[in-house]
């Protein structure tokens, strides 16, 4: 019983020892700590958010794919199997440009180069924007295309069935 009061004693000591450095230890420590905290959270938040809205985006994009697919003649089926082909080989460079810009010889370059470490890497976010945005305007152009193909192969038929 005795030994339970000494280490019930020597606990006390201990925790008051722990909040006499915390107290020294000043607010400013608690709001550092606080604010890592929620700006751990937060980024956190926002990896997950991207990370559904990638994935949203990669569903959207699947399902409009079938649904072209399925809505697409036979005629114009190579057209648009052309036009994945493309699409594949355009993600496929701009993940190659985002790897090679990640490399560190890159901000090497950059720094011997311009005298800014981040010149070229600003220069491949550039490209890497670009490059979607030709993707976006070739996908356009050969939906459109399609569309308009098939509405002249329809158009075609009709006039060829009525003579």
């Amino acid at each position: 019983c005795l030994a339970s009061v000494a280490a019930a004693a020597a606990q006390n000591r201990s925790d008051t020892r722990a909040d006499d450095r915390a107290a020294a230890a000043g607010p400013e420590d608690d709001v550092e700590k606080d604010n890592a905290g929620h700006e751990r959270r937060l980024k956190l938040n926002i990896i997950v958010l991207t990370v559904t809205v990638l994935v949203a985006i990669s569903q959207a994009f699947e399902l409009a794919k079938a649904r072209l697919l399925e809505h697409t003649s036979d005629d114009m089926l190579p057209i648009i199997l052309s036009l994945f082909a493309e699409l594949t080989l355009l993600g496929f460079i701009g993940v190659a440009l985002f790897l090679a810009f990640q490399l560190h010889a890159i901000a090497r370059l950059s720094e011997r180069l311009y005298g800014d470490a981040s010149k070229i890497d600003e220069l491949g976010e550039t490209v890497h924007m670009v490059l979607f945005l030709v993707m976006v305007l070739f996908l356009a152009q050969a939906v459109a295309l399609a569309r308009v193909g098939e509405a002249s192969r329809r158009k075609w038929r009709s006039w060829e069935a009525r003579t």
